[in-house]
């Protein structure tokens, strides 16, 4: 019984595992949603934005690149 607990167990993190991940990835940025937001970004910058090289940029990773002026700075959805 103990066995088919722990089986039941694994099997439950497994197939939670995928929501998982999209909610930790909730708020980030593929490098082609990030181009709206910066249009002359280039890949080279958005891989150096991508600090942890996950495929998108999250937004502690962009408030970085933008102090560190990887990005210019511009607030999110300013259409100014």
């Amino acid at each position: 019984m103990k066995r088919i607990a722990l089986t039941t167990a694994a099997l439950s993190a497994l197939i939670a595992a995928p929501a998982l991940a999209e909610v930790e990835q909730a708020g980030a940025l593929t490098f082609k949603e990030l181009q709206q937001e910066y249009p002359t970004l280039t890949q080279k910058e958005f891989e150096m934005v991508d600090v942890n090289k996950d495929g998108v940029a999250d937004m502690e990773e962009i408030d970085q690149a933008e102090q560190s002026d990887v990005l210019e700075q511009a607030p999110m959805n300013d259409k100014s």
